[in-house]
């Protein structure tokens, strides 16, 4: 959490949601509390992230790019609100 916003790893959509890291369909989602309102911030099927963080106006990710066999750090603008 970070000023107006909470960002987690959800497993909602997964196939196998008890897997944890080596799951399927991973989503990073955001709430904005002055609003009361819930953001899809990432969602592919091909998705693997974790520890989410805040830092400005962005979401920082570990994630991992099944087309490239590697893992990264990944940044993503939280919505205008």
């Amino acid at each position: 959490m970070q000023g107006d916003w909470i960002v987690w790893v959800d497993l909602r959509h997964a196939s196998a949601p008890n897997a944890g890291f080596l799951g399927d369909r991973m989503a990073i989602y955001g709430y904005h509390i002055p609003t009361a309102r819930e953001y899809a911030l990432v969602n592919d099927a091909g998705c693997r992230a974790s520890h989410p963080v805040i830092f400005g106006e962005h979401v920082y990710f570990d994630g991992f790019v099944p087309s490239v066999n590697r893992s990264a750090m990944y940044r993503v603008p939280l919505p205008v609100v």
